[in-house]
């Protein structure tokens, strides 16, 4: 099961539009792989509207990524804010410890928000090593602004 998370407006699927993609992780085999079957189970449309069976509850677990996103954009912004850049590079580090899920949600959707915590933290790491303290806090506006979007 993969669920994508488009991360920017750029990516996301147009009409008629097509996109490959690796598989990783596949069992070695010597014979050539004759048929690959795709089954669309879930799929949630630039106007928000949803489509699919969702067995595998992506929905639930979108949605704690997107509550993590938020989460972790507010939280760094925050101590950006407060103490400077020099607390945030040292927070990111942190694995996430500073930023706890709420309780009372599933486990996928659990699972989603530390997923989107991860996000956050990967993309301010990028951010760090190649940015001005402006650069950074940049990034964190622009994260904040894509969290708040459906």
């Amino acid at each position: 099961m993969t669920l994508t998370v488009v991360g920017n407006l750029e990516n996301i699927f147009q009409p008629s539009q097509s996109r490959s993609e690796t598989l990783s992780g596949l069992p070695v085999t010597s014979k050539p792989v004759e048929r690959i079957t795709l089954i669309v189970d879930f799929v949630e449309f630039a106007d928000g509207s949803l489509w699919g069976r969702d067995t595998h509850q992506s929905a639930e677990r979108l949605s704690g990524h997107r509550a993590g996103k938020r989460a972790a954009t507010q939280y760094y912004l925050k101590l950006l804010e407060s103490r400077g850049v020099s607390s945030v590079i040292q927070a990111y580090g942190l694995e996430g410890e500073n930023i706890l899920p709420p309780p009372g949600h599933s486990q996928k959707w659990e699972d989603g928000f530390r997923s989107g915590t991860n996000t956050v933290r990967a993309r301010l790491q990028h951010a760090v090593k190649i940015g001005t303290s402006e650069e950074i806090k940049s990034e964190l506006q622009r994260m904040s602004d894509m969290a708040e979007r459906k």
